[in-house]
């Protein structure tokens, strides 16, 4: 069993027979509470103070994001939960909202649900919480469950998770080319669905995001160029995410 210990601030190990080893300690955490697993088996933390999420890597841990604070000073993040490819976390006490995390990049967080408290169902986008707190998701069901923080104490189900890294290319072929004489980057794709809105970001091995563009695709395949010239020699990783949930993450070497 791994659980955190806010007093002392670290992350543990409890066996069957009851012994407790700490396998992290100190900074960077800061009274942590989250904990999640990825689909591998890796381990993120999310601190409650400051609101920072870090992804454990052998014996260190790596800065993954700071989540915002929803508007709102002294808010504080409760839980961490991974599901569909992404994290997702709750900020409450003065805020009440509800973020999905690139548990792979730097700082790739946005905005997923809630906006001013309330209890008010409805689409995701329309819907309101009341200083969300818990959070985890059920893959059979494809659902967040949110505990609330407050003396209602609702725990509110939210369908439909979008999908994250790794879906699209179960729909989607995507193919990278680079012609390095005119420092260019060919992104071709070929499938069955239509992504409507979709973002094209690239990241650099530190998980730094370096190139940022959206695009409207209103067929099932397009063909874009983007000039990678001010990016220097080395690996990046390309992700495509589309409005309708899909998300493709594919390697690429610039000379």
């Amino acid at each position: 069993i791994i659980f955190t210990r806010v007093t002392d601030n670290t992350v543990n190990l409890l066996t069957i027979a009851g012994d407790v080893t700490p396998l992290f300690q100190g900074a960077p955490l800061n009274v942590p509470v989250g904990l999640a697993f990825d689909d591998d088996g890796t381990l993120f933390v999310g601190n409650f103070t400051g609101r920072e999420v870090y992804r454990a890597s052998g014996n260190s841990l790596d800065y993954v994001a700071t989540v915002p604070d929803g508007g709102s000073a002294n808010s504080s993040l409760g839980f961490i939960a991974f599901g569909n490819g992404k994290l997702w976390g709750t900020v409450f006490f003065n805020a009440s909202v509800i973020y999905e995390i690139n548990p792979y990049g730097n700082d790739d967080v946005s905005l997923f649900g809630g906006s001013v408290p309330g209890n008010d169902d409805g689409p995701i986008e329309t819907a309101t919480f009341m200083q969300p707190n818990g959070i985890i998701f059920n893959q059979s069901q494809n659902a967040l469950y949110v505990s609330e923080f407050s003396s209602e104490g609702n725990i509110r189900k939210i369908d439909g998770v979008p999908l994250g890294v790794n879906e699209f290319e179960n729909n989607t072929n995507v193919i990278l080319s680079i012609d390095n004489q005119s420092q260019e980057l060919m992104v071709t794709g070929n499938g069955n669905v239509k992504l409507g809105s979709t973002d094209f970001k690239i990241y650099d091995m530190t998980g730094k995001l370096v190139f940022d563009s959206k695009l409207n695709i209103e067929n099932t395949i397009f063909n874009n160029t983007y000039s990678i010239s001010s990016l220097d020699e080395g690996i990046y990783s390309l992700r495509i995410i589309s409005e309708i949930g899909y998300t493709f993450t594919k390697l690429f070497l610039k000379r």
